[in-house]
This record gives C-alpha cells, structure tokens and sequence, in this order.
C-alpha cells in the first residue's frame, strides 16, 4: 500500500484549461500493488520478471479513476464517505514523481543543496 502524490491539474470534464493557473492542485492517493507471485529477486536482475513488474504496476496505475482526484473529495469533503475511509489502513510510503531535473548551467531556479529523505 503506497500514497501516490500527483500534480492534481487532471481535467475531468475536458472544457477547462489548467495551463496558465497558479498555485496548487496536488492529489494524494492510496494505491495497493498486488506483487503475489512475483520473484522481486528477479525482477532486481531484470528479464521476463522485471517486464512483469512493471506491467502490473502500469496496469493498476492505469486503473485508479481520474488519476485519484477523487480519493480527496471522498476522504476530506464528503462527511459519508470521510468517516469510512478515516478507518482504513494508511499507507507508510509516498511517492511523488517530479521528474527529471538537469543539472547544471545557468538557470533563475536551481534545486536547493540540503539533501532530499527518505
């Protein structure tokens, strides 16, 4: 069981255009990977066993509604569905995706030195 962390800026509707708005729209989502079966050993070493890996994570991904936008308004807005959702297990991992940052070069950002955690 993993919370995933996303951008949040997933239009359900398809009319409205995100690109130019400021601030945040993160979405936090439980998402449960069934791993049974699989040789995690393998998988390390790469081969069919990583290839299946990675399948079923891409499948479950690819399953989760709306990119879990939802899972907030389930949880935090609607007091029916808050009050079953508060008694689940919650994950004790999050993982959030930024993507690839280059190093390097001249640039008005640049990531801060401090270590990242884990």
């Amino acid at each position: 069981l993993v919370d995933l962390e996303g951008h949040g800026r997933v239009d359900r509707t398809g009319r409205h255009d995100l690109a130019r708005t400021v601030g945040w729209f993160t979405t936090q989502y439980p998402v449960r990977f069934d791993l049974a079966g699989l040789d995690l050993d393998a998988a390390a070493r790469g081969g069919d066993a990583l290839a299946e890996l990675v399948a079923r994570i891409h499948s479950r991904l690819a399953s989760v509604p709306d990119h879990g936008t939802g899972f907030g308004l389930l949880s935090r807005i609607d007091p029916r569905t808050a009050a079953q959702l508060s008694g689940l297990p919650r994950p004790r991992i999050l993982f959030n995706y930024l993507g690839r940052f280059a190093g390097g070069g001249e640039a008005p950002w640049s990531p801060a030195p401090e270590a990242g955690g884990l």
